[in-house]
């Protein structure tokens, strides 16, 4: 099944446009700013967003609370609805990350 949750559709270039959207969506997660996540965010259905993973199984939330940036990942858990229990690929959830960045920055 394809990042997008589609069978099979698309093809190389909707891949390398996923790619990019997710890119995109990344980036405004990193630099914190809401406005820009939610903009690009739009590229995608709910379903997609949700499934949206980097090469370590981390998702648009453990990024989010990664980074520490509260008003997304209040965003991402209230107006889209993400399960917060999500595993990335070393078995920690976006609550392990958030604590993980948390005691970095004390």
């Amino acid at each position: 099944m394809a990042a997008n949750g589609r069978e099979g559709s698309g093809g190389a270039g909707e891949a390398l446009a996923m790619r990019q959207g997710f890119q995109a969506v990344l980036e405004a997660v990193h630099s914190g700013n809401i406005s820009d996540f939610k903009k690009h965010a739009k590229r995608f259905s709910e379903r997609e967003l949700l499934e949206l993973r980097d090469t370590y199984g981390r998702t648009v939330l453990h990024h989010a609370s990664q980074q520490g940036h509260l008003p997304i990942v209040r965003h991402i858990i209230e107006d889209i609805g993400v399960d917060v229990n999500v595993q990335d690929n070393t078995g920690k959830s976006d609550l392990d990350h958030s604590v993980i960045a948390f005691s970095l920055n004390v």
